[in-house]
């Protein structure tokens, strides 16, 4: 899935779709899990892509914020369910969305309404 963005914010585009790529290696390791069953090997290759995934989300996060402290990209107003906007054109800009997770106040995290129990899978 590519998606697009403006000339403007083209390097932050490289980046969110990297980000966008790691995500989806994920998923696709959380649905051999759940329909194969989790063994050592698929647990150690879902740990190394949710920390290829949380370190490409931790640099879309920091380019976001530096594009924003530069006026690059033009946050909503609150109260106002709208996309960020490229400070230059006013193009949309695309967020990431990661539907798939959920996290309860209980520390509990479902995925696709499943609840995930990493202790279980892993190894000690």
């Amino acid at each position: 899935m590519t998606t697009e963005f403006c000339e403007h914010l083209e390097k932050y585009g490289k980046q969110y779709t990297s980000a966008e790529a790691a995500y989806q290696d994920c998923l696709q390791l959380m649905d051999t899990a759940l329909t194969e069953g989790a063994n050592s090997s698929l647990a150690k290759k879902i740990i190394v892509a949710l920390n290829g995934w949380e370190m490409q989300t931790r640099e879309l996060r920091v380019k976001f914020s530096r594009l924003t402290e530069n006026g690059d990209v033009l946050l909503p107003r609150e109260g106002q369910n709208s996309t960020p906007v490229c400070g230059h054109c006013g193009a949309l800009v695309p967020r990431l969305e990661f539907r798939e997770f959920e996290f309860k106040d209980d520390g509990t995290v479902l995925f696709r309404g499943q609840e995930l129990r990493a202790a279980e899978a892993v190894p000690a």
